[in-house]
């Protein structure tokens, strides 16, 4: 099926082992059918607990990219925070 309609469980990168989170987050809601592959990624390592510099370090990209995912992401979702996106999310 489409990318959107994947759940995090078969979500992996390079540092599979510190994406054990508590609670799987799921992309297979309507809210979530824009958000890119990389945003995704971003969106992973933040819940994990990561903050900006250490997601971009993972991912070899700048704090900036990193911000501007975070924004779009809050854009597409109606949230307005980090922590605001984490929880939209988790209770899909």
């Amino acid at each position: 099926g489409c990318a959107a309609h994947q759940d995090l469980t078969s979500f992996t990168t390079r540092r599979s082992s510190d994406l054990s989170l508590p609670v799987p987050l799921r992309f297979d809601h309507l809210a979530l059918a824009e958000i890119s592959r990389r945003e995704r990624e971003v969106l992973v390592l933040l819940a994990g607990g990561d903050r900006v510099i250490a997601i971009a370090e993972q991912l070899f990209i700048s704090e900036h990219t990193v911000r501007n995912h975070l924004k779009s992401m809050f854009r597409k979702t109606g949230t307005s925070s980090q922590a605001e996106l984490i929880k939209f999310v988790r209770n899909l």
